[in-house]
């Protein structure tokens, strides 16, 4: 299934939060399936036409809440690069633990007492959590939108 598939398939009849949602944790499924896919994207010389239909979609949402466009493009690459940022964090999040053990334990020692628990701070749990939070956070901040 493509990414315009994904999208279209769970914004059908949706609130906007939702629709932010959804097309939030697209990005990060598909960042975490391609990890290159994040390089790809950011150095793409032509538009992707289902990451834009995403994107237009993202701001759809967002206008639809009343917040203004330089709010809105803002809020849509803080999403982006939160979906993508922690994929490539996920991908590299099981050689963490054993990078903080070659750290010196005095100089960081709560790292070193919390390095095994970085597996479940990369998890997708984690991703739903911190996506909760962000839209948390933008259902209090939006002009109409409060749902």
């Amino acid at each position: 299934m493509i990414i315009t598939d994904l999208w279209e398939a769970a914004i059908v009849g949706q609130p906007w939060d939702q629709r932010l949602r959804s097309a939030t944790q697209v990005i990060y499924r598909a960042a975490s399936r391609h990890t290159n896919i994040t390089i790809v994207m950011r150095g793409e010389v032509g538009p992707n036409h289902a990451l834009f239909t995403v994107r237009e979609g993202m701001l759809r949402a967002l206008r639809d809440a009343g917040f203004e466009a330089d709010s809105a493009i803002g809020i849509l690459g803080i999403l982006r690069n939160y979906a993508e940022g922690f994929a490539v964090a996920r991908a590299g999040g099981r050689a963490l633990p054993s990078r903080i053990h070659q750290l010196p334990a005095p100089e960081f020692p709560l790292l070193h007492k919390s390095a095994d628990l970085y597996a479940t701070h990369v998890s997708d749990d984690a991703f739903e959590y911190g996506l909760e939070l962000l839209i948390r956070g933008l259902r209090t901040d939006a002009p109409l939108g409060r749902t």
